[in-house]
């Protein structure tokens, strides 16, 4: 229909008006690229375990709550090539023997979790007790609807798994609120992050 509605608009001059179902289904089709949400869920076979999560790819850019200065973007809001490898190094490896040293699962933090495959993926793979976290940015997700946070987002992503060991918190980076919140509970064994930095 593009092409063919991009010829049709090629053949017209600006002298010539368009015939009006020319133009009333070029504004009906973008006003449908402009409102659908992308999301999608997908869900990821890793080892033993199965991690089903919603992604946003944000393929047609929605206009976004404004936040003032800002500190941190929705690039979380779809996985990254590194989650599935790493998540199979450290259920496979890692968390294991450090259970073994531990004599119980370890309490492992995940910095960035996004869409939460690693985090999810540990919990169901390992037992270990994983807490996610994300920023909470408020994020709509098609235009004019209304925004959720990305916690929000991460906190659906966990609940669509059966991971009773796995949960989602706030934390953005810096944050002395959000800091003192993780000092109250006991120490983390392992910390991890997968693909959070980038230029």
């Amino acid at each position: 229909f593009l092409a063919s509605e991009s010829r049709e608009s090629n053949r017209h001059s600006s002298s010539q008006p368009q015939p009006q179902i020319v133009r009333t289904m070029r504004h009906a089709w973008y006003h449908v690229l402009a409102t659908a949400t992308a999301i999608t869920r997908t869900t990821v076979d890793v080892g033993r375990v199965s991690v089903t999560y919603d992604q946003h790819y944000f393929d047609t850019p929605v206009p976004q709550p404004r936040q003032g200065q800002r500190v941190a973007d929705r690039s979380g809001l779809r996985p990254w090539p590194c989650a599935v490898p790493l998540l199979q190094h450290l259920s496979e490896a890692t968390v294991p023997a450090l259970e073994t040293s531990l004599g119980r699962p370890p309490r492992v933090l995940e910095l960035g979790s996004g869409v939460g495959l690693l985090g999810i993926g540990l919990a169901l793979a390992t037992g270990a007790e994983v807490t996610l976290t994300d920023p909470g940015l408020p994020t709509r997700f098609s235009k004019g609807a209304d925004s959720i946070s990305t916690l929000e987002f991460l906190r659906r992503n966990v609940a669509l798994n059966d991971a009773p060991t796995a949960r989602a918190e706030k934390l953005l980076w810096g944050d002395a609120d959000d800091l003192e919140a993780f000092r109250s509970a006991p120490p983390f064994d392992l910390v991890v992050a997968s693909e959070v930095l980038y230029e």
